[in-house]
């Protein structure tokens, strides 16, 4: 079922989507923990950038994930009936 999900046509595009999104969210949490200071983007080493782009990405990837794999759940049950 992990090649069909991963494989299927819009996958990759949506982890991508899913991924920029949690991408932004975050960083507007922690911009707002911050106080919105001007500071806060010159402030961060070069790990904190990579683990938010990794996080963003573990998140996306599982979001798009589940979308896609209850998806053709659904059209493997349709296709039964």
């Amino acid at each position: 079922m992990f090649k069909r999900v991963v494989n299927y046509k819009g996958f990759w595009k949506g982890v991508l989507l899913h991924s920029c999104a949690f991408l932004v969210i975050q960083l507007l949490v922690f911009w707002v923990g911050a106080n919105f200071s001007t500071d806060f983007f010159r402030d961060w080493s070069l790990k904190i950038y990579v683990f938010l782009l990794l996080a963003s990405g573990i998140a996306g990837f599982g979001l798009a994930y589940s979308i896609f794999w209850r998806k053709l759940k659904e059209q493997d049950y349709r296709d039964k009936r």
